[in-house]
């Protein structure tokens, strides 16, 4: 079997497993109870098998990549400018999404359909129908959708909800690669509002002589359970900028979107700073309360024992290498990718080549925090993502409104403005996710990196 078949067979099995896992939340959430026991066995053996699964993709798919490399002398971008016009994916063809639209269009003419139709959605029909009704005939099915009643007797009620799950996949896909989340692979997926049990410590066996008495020792769990966790936020638009849009009013609102949902959440998940929240409900970030480890310095031999020494103690902790990743500032990066060795030579070229350090994936964010020192200062993390567990929902829910008072800041302390008398419009995004550390031992956070 060829490695691409056998990546192909891979992912069709994790696909399944996923299936599985699924179809039994589903169940449990429709019947609005737990697990049963067999359930639970179920569940833990599909999520299992996913962890072996992503296991056993790691090295082949780094295999294949490899080998396109010695395939060809230009190494292909490791991501694509978002939205840049002329932008294409590695196979030369411009990203688009449906209708040939850039990707996220569809989403996004949606959002400006609600903040045309003032809150109204028989005016957002309206409006969908004179400016995108020809380019774009399943926004009309899809704000027909929520003006109409459901009822059990109509066999094509549900029908609508495809088209909007299709331009709201959209999105999530353009969402995909500008957060952190989006960039790691092989996250513990698992429901919300479902008791995960955890085991805390295990059996010890040792050698025994003959007719000895045999050590007899027991299993210790505990139980996490995944709240509901929702960020929202609101963006304010001009009427006229809803109404008379153009491709380039498009393309402000869909840039605003994607900003300020994923520049959230990337802080969100990676600053050591934010912690959790009762209150709020809010996780606190992967790295709050994480095993830390202090930057010997910025040199060549410090770099290096800065790295060995966060891929021992991850070691130490009982994770296996597969599947690691680091998390660093852009900065981190560059700074990598141009030290050299004593014999003038790039320390590791496989930053520039496939994004990858010491042959984990390396994640590089302006959203991990610099520190206002002299000099400035920021963190470098390595995470094992199989030891992370992530409820996400995958979808964005907007809705809009011009009849409202708005305080136009993040913290409320501004004087409230009128949406009415200012001519503007507010469309307000959600989105439910919720991340925790299966383990604490699964992160390892360097501070005081000047790298």
């Amino acid at each position: 079997m060829s490695r691409s078949s056998e990546i192909s067979t891979l992912e069709r099995q994790r696909v399944i497993q996923l299936d599985t896992a699924e179809a039994l939340h589903v169940k449990a959430k429709e019947e609005s109870r737990v697990f049963t026991p067999t359930e639970q066995a179920e569940f833990d053996s599909a999520m299992r098998a996913v962890e072996r699964i992503d296991i056993e993709l790691a090295p082949l798919k780094q295999a294949e990549q490899l080998s396109g490399l010695r395939a060809r002398a230009i190494e292909a971008p490791a991501y694509i400018p978002l939205f840049s016009p002329t932008a294409q994916n590695p196979t030369g063809q411009a990203i688009t999404g449906k209708n040939g639209l850039p990707l996220g269009s569809g989403f996004t003419r949606y959002a400006m359909c609600l903040a045309a139709g003032k809150g109204n959605l028989n005016a957002s029909l309206e409006y969908a129908r004179n400016a995108y009704g020809q380019s774009n005939p399943e926004l009309l099915t899809i704000i027909k959708a929520a003006v109409a009643a459901g009822t059990t007797s109509d066999p094509t009620w549900a029908a609508p909800l495809v088209a909007y799950r299709d331009m709201q996949a959209e999105f999530v896909e353009l969402l995909r690669p500008a957060t952190i989340i989006g960039r790691i692979q092989g996250f513990r997926r698992v429901p919300f509002n479902v008791r995960i049990p955890r085991q805390t410590a295990g059996a010890s066996v040792g050698w025994v002589g003959e007719g000895a008495v045999k050590p007899v020792s027991r299993l210790s769990f505990d139980s996490i359970t995944m709240p509901f966790s929702k960020m929202a936020g609101i963006i304010a638009i001009t009427e006229e900028l809803a109404r008379f849009s153009s491709p380039s009013a498009e393309e402000l609102v869909r840039r605003d979107l994607v900003a300020t949902i994923s520049q959230f959440m990337n802080i969100e998940f990676i600053d050591p700073s934010v912690a959790p929240d009762s209150t709020t409900n809010s996780p606190g970030s992967i790295t709050y309360g994480a095993q830390e480890l202090a930057s010997s310095g910025s040199d060549m031999s410090a770099v290096s024992a800065d790295l060995a020494a966060m891929l021992s103690a991850i070691v130490s902790n009982g994770f296996p290498l597969e599947g690691l990743c680091w998390v660093g500032n852009s900065r981190t990066k560059i700074s990598l990718m141009n030290l050299r060795t004593s014999q003038d030579v790039y320390a590791y070229p496989s930053l520039a080549l496939n994004g990858s350090l010491l042959g984990f994936p390396f994640i590089d964010s302006a959203s991990v925090p610099l520190n206002a020192s002299t000099p400035a200062t920021t963190t470098l993390s390595l995470i094992a993502p199989g030891e992370i567990l992530l409820a996400d929902e995958g979808q964005t829910v907007l809705d809009a409104s011009r009849e409202a008072a708005l305080s136009l800041s993040d913290d409320g302390a501004t004087p409230l403005v009128s949406l009415w008398q200012s001519n503007l419009v507010a469309i307000r995004a959600e989105r439910y996710v919720h991340w925790l550390r299966r383990r604490d031992g699964a992160v390892i956070v360097l501070t005081g990196v000047q790298y």
